[in-house]
């Protein structure tokens, strides 16, 4: 006797579909820096021949960032690593300490008496 046997065959069929992740650009570049005294109100005082010390706290700086610091009124005026740096103010007056990062600057008011 013969059998007769169906036999059923299943085609599966896979599509690959590439998949795009994008990722937005979420951190923003901000340039800030810590003066040591601190600032009160946003002005460092100071008595004529003491020193501050600026440490840069910037985030998101990317790979290369440039930095430029102006420190009118001190014994160095400017600087163009991050930090930190401690300048000396001899005269009396008002300044304004500015560090700008890639483009994007910070500043504080240093008032020397």
């Amino acid at each position: 006797m013969i059998k007769l046997v169906k036999k059923s065959l299943f085609v599966l069929i896979f599509f690959l579909v590439p998949v795009l992740t994008l990722q937005a650009e979420t951190s923003l570049l901000l340039t800030s820096f810590t003066a040591n005294p601190a600032a009160v109100n946003g002005t460092v005082t100071i008595c004529q021949g003491q020193s501050i010390t600026y440490t840069n706290t910037s985030t998101n700086v990317g790979p290369s960032p440039t930095y430029a610091w102006f420190f009118p009124g001190g014994n160095t005026t400017s600087y163009s690593t991050a930090g930190p740096h401690t300048i000396t103010y001899n005269t009396a007056g008002t300044f304004t300490t500015t560090l700008t990062v890639n483009g994007v600057s910070s500043s504080v008011n240093v008032l020397v008496t």
